[in-house]
């Protein structure tokens, strides 16, 4: 037996992935065809429906492959549409002033927090050398007092502390230390 029926389909030029069920337990025949695109970036296109004849044989035979060419040519230009439609949105907001200000004023405060927060670095290494300093020198509770303010520098309060508390270890006894 010689069918058209495939060539017929191929003819019609939309490449993609097809599914056709055919119920014929009733008096209708009922033929549901779905067409499934290659993957786009929209994912409402997975809610397109698919195409449902009904009716006699004679009837589906008759006019599957005009109502087949019109629905997924339709569902194709749709789907081509709107995965232009997301292209050219996702270009635009690449593209908006808007968009680039906002980056642009991000980055500055960026920097601007990455500059004061390295000046207080800077300044607590420099505390740090000179308690160093001090402490090599055998000044210990000199060293003990230079020791920063840990309301200063909140982040190295722990460090603060330890560095106080190992200085305190070493001082020379005194009339105000509470020797045990």
């Amino acid at each position: 037996m010689d069918t058209l029926f495939f060539k017929k389909l191929n003819d019609i030029g939309i490449k993609g992935k097809w599914t056709l069920h055919i119920d014929n337990t009733e008096d209708t025949m009922v033929l549901t065809v779905q067409y499934k695109a290659h993957p786009r970036g929209d994912k409402a296109a997975r809610l397109i429906p698919p195409l449902t004849h009904r009716g006699t044989p004679g009837e589906v035979g008759s006019l599957f492959f005009e109502g087949l060419t019109r629905g997924i040519s339709m569902q194709w230009n749709l789907e081509c549409e709107m995965e232009n439609f997301a292209k050219g949105l996702e270009e635009a907001r690449k593209n908006s002033e808007m968009e680039n200000r906002r980056k642009q004023e991000e980055q500055k405060e960026k920097s601007e927090k990455e500059k004061t927060k390295t000046a207080q670095e800077r300044r607590y290494d420099t505390i740090m050398a000179q308690v160093d300093e001090l402490e090599k020198a055998g000044k210990h509770r000199e060293a003990w007092t230079k020791c920063p303010d840990p309301k200063d520098f909140p982040e190295k309060v722990e460090e603060i502390r330890k560095r106080r508390e190992a200085l305190s270890a070493v001082f020379e006894p005194s009339l105000f230390n509470n020797i045990a």
